[in-house]
């Protein structure tokens, strides 16, 4: 079994009763799944756990057995985000025009100058720019917050952790091994001094150095460099079951589902028709944000609706939604047919549930007039201000009423999703220790902010094939790699510096990026560190992107590899299949008109008859119509209705040439005017504001 040659170390690290850390969780799994096949291949039916551990669950596990030695509450990133809303706005409280955005870079900062032992006093006296200024501020009455009421937030961690291990309040283990890290920083340097000082063995896991065999490839695009990618996988799992196989991409979490997709279409030819097993063949490492993920964005969508309303076309998304209870789709349908009737306007829960006609079937399922009526009830409380775990209780309950997610037995990735959408309810639960009040409005806008910046993955038992970040990569071996997109425009990958702390400070302190030196620096070490833990490498680069040309890394040894240009491109699967397969047309003649029957259309259905045949008989014989667009405002249906019905109205009398020429202005002007409004009578008591002025309009 080639896996089990990897990771030596590991087995007699646990054997010595070692603590193992990790600098990532995906590392983590990876050695708990090695240690349990190591158990398997020496013939053992049980062991205990493997002590392995992302050194920040490592720290948390440490820290939850601690009673009265320990006084202080450690809070979620969402209180964070608060508490650092609330000091920039107190430090700026006229001058932020994206708060959000601010909020990051803030956030990003803090987490550096605390790994960095940088105080918010070291700060503000090497502060030159507004926004440094800003920062020292707001850093400085964030840390007063935190101090002032016994908490502490992530960033903090490994510095608490470190005196309190120091000062013999915190064991973390007799034995530390820790792996996985490019880069130790100068909390975590001390906090492994401060184990060492009482009599804890702390040590670094060997870095293998293999020498892989290397060939470099030059494609002319990246969509064929990343077919040839899961080609190249394909054909090397067939001829080696067991191998340990993965694709690397420097700019993962930027294009992760383009690269995935591409993968797939090397690996997986015809995956998008072939099934779950064949999507799921290739894993991402990386997640998406989980208000990405339409389950979660239905939630998110119900709760807008009774919070502050909703567009038609948000409307007639929820109503044909399968994520809303098991009611009858085909009913559900219809009222998307009359929702497309009426004008384009901002729905509520409780105007649209007037608007609609009740259900003929109320006992099918989930029908949407029952949702309806929940979201009005949720509506009528929106301006109630109450504390964040009283409303996240209301909203997970009125979900459950209406039948979200839409499944009575989900599957795995289901499960997973339900519950980590409970955990966001959790988080925002937490908030009342550092917030207030609110109104239902602010509670989904919070809801909904946590979710957007919430990168989710469900884990799975793991395809055939592993895409990986660079990052992601450091600490893991492999029997094969590619290593794709290596042009000079990613590798060395771009310097990304704080932005809110002084540049010279960076620079003195020797933080990541202060300088292009240290980035490059930082560039070949993951580089050489990833081509040292794999048996054989190919390593790729599109010489074409977007009509620019692209060069190979310098950081490439190009002169002394084997070359191949535009090797191994399986091509677009479905390209391949245009022209394979013999399009056969049967005979399917229509059936022939009934006596009685009624063909609509009159010559268009004739011409049709000619050209498309096929849509004229749809439309002339079954009767089928395009749907109703929704548009802003009256669409041309509307007005044409509006004209006829004012028509109608007006010479409903019948009257004569002659009887209209003798109305007075008076009775012409009441006539015209009746006439006119009585169209619109229907329309305006659905209408909103901006509707209402859109009639007025239309009625003159």
């Amino acid at each position: 079994m080639p896996r089990i040659t990897h990771y030596q170390w590991l087995h007699d690290a646990l054997a010595a009763h070692s603590i193992v850390v990790t600098s990532s969780r995906r590392l983590a799994r990876e050695l708990q799944a090695v240690y349990d096949e190591q158990q398997v291949a020496s013939g053992h039916t049980a062991w205990p756990s493997a002590n392995v551990f992302f050194w920040q669950d490592w720290l948390r596990h440490g820290l939850d057995g601690l009673t009265g030695e320990f006084d202080r509450y450690l809070i979620d990133i969402p209180s964070s985000v608060v508490l650092w809303e609330q000091c920039l706005d107190s430090v700026a409280r006229q001058e932020l025009l994206n708060t959000s955005s601010l909020v990051r870079h803030a956030r990003r900062a803090w987490q550096r100058t605390q790994e960095w032992q940088i105080s918010p006093a070291q700060l503000a006296k090497t502060a030159a720019s507004r926004d440094e200024h800003w920062f020292a501020w707001a850093a400085d009455a964030y840390q007063l917050r935190l101090d002032s009421a016994r908490w502490i937030d992530a960033a903090q961690l490994p510095a608490c952790c470190a005196e309190l291990v120091a000062n013999g309040h915190l064991a973390l283990g007799n034995n530390i091994v820790y792996a996985g890290f490019d880069r130790l920083t100068p909390t975590l340097s001390v906090l492994f001094e401060s184990l060492q000082g009482r009599g804890s063995t702390v040590a670094a896991a060997p870095v293998p150095e293999n020498n892989a065999s290397r060939k470099l490839r030059s494609y002319a695009d990246e969509s064929a460099m990343w077919r040839a990618a899961g080609h190249w996988a394909r054909e090397l799992l067939q001829r080696e079951p067991t191998a340990r196989i993965a694709v690397i991409a420097p700019d993962l979490d930027a294009d992760a589902v383009s690269i995935s997709r591409k993968v797939r279409e090397g690996f997986a030819p015809g995956w998008q028709t072939a099934g779950e097993r064949y999507r799921n063949a290739v894993d991402v490492s990386y997640g998406m944000p989980l208000s990405a993920y339409p389950a979660i964005a239905v939630a998110g969508m119900c709760l807008r609706f009774a919070a502050s309303g909703l567009s038609s076309t948000d409307v007639s998304t929820l109503m044909r939604s399968a994520f809303l209870g098991g009611g009858d789709h085909h009913a559900r349908c219809r009222l998307d047919l009359q929702l497309r009737a009426m004008p384009d306007r901002h729905w509520h829960p409780d105007n649209l549930l007037a608007a609609l006609p009740r259900p003929k079937n109320p006992d099918r399922g989930v029908d949407f007039q029952f949702v309806l009526s929940e979201l009005a009830a949720l509506q009528q409380r929106r301006n109630d201000r109450q504390f964040p775990a009283a409303w996240a209780k209301k909203i997970d309950e009125v979900l459950i009423k209406i039948g979200w997610p839409g499944v009575e037995q989900p599957d795995s990735a289901t499960f997973q999703l339900q519950n980590r959408w409970r955990q966001l309810l959790n988080e925002l639960s937490q908030l009342g220790a550092v917030g207030t009040r609110m109104s239902l409005a602010e509670c989904v806008g919070r809801l909904l902010q946590i979710a957007g910046e919430t990168v989710y993955q469900p884990e799975s038992q793991g395809g055939g094939l592993r895409v990986l970040g660079m990052l992601e990569a450091v600490g893991l071996e492999f029997d094969h790699l590619w290593l794709g997109a290596m042009d000079a425009s990613r590798w060395p990958a771009a310097g990304n510096p704080l932005a809110l702390v002084n540049r010279q400070l960076q620079r003195d302190r020797g933080m990541p990026d202060a300088s292009p030196l240290d980035t490059l620096q930082f560039s070949q070490r993951i580089l050489q560190r990833i081509l040292g833990a794999t048996g054989s490498a190919e390593i790729c680069w599109a010489r074409l992107e977007d009509d620019k040309a692209l060069i190979p890394s310098p950081l490439l040894e190009v002169g002394q590899a084997e070359m191949h240009v535009d090797k191994g491109d399986p091509q677009w699967h479905a390209a391949l299949q245009l022209g394979a397969a013999t399009t056969v047309i049967p005979d399917d003649d229509a059936p022939p008109v009934q006596v009685g029957e009624l063909v609509s259309g009159g010559a268009y259905t004739l011409q049709a008859m000619r050209e498309e045949p096929f849509k004229a008989f749809c439309k002339g014989r079954l009767h089928a119509r395009e749907l109703d667009l929704l548009q802003p405002g009256l669409n041309a249906r509307m007005r044409g209705v509006i004209v006829h019905g004012a028509l109608h109205h007006l010479l409903r009398e019948l009257p004569t040439l002659a009887q209209m020429r003798r109305w007075d202005d008076t009775e012409r002007n009441e006539r015209i005017d009746g006439a006119a409004w009585f169209p619109l009578a229907p329309l305006w008591s659905q209408a909103d504001p901006v509707l209402r002025r859109l009639l007025q309009l239309e009625k003159r």
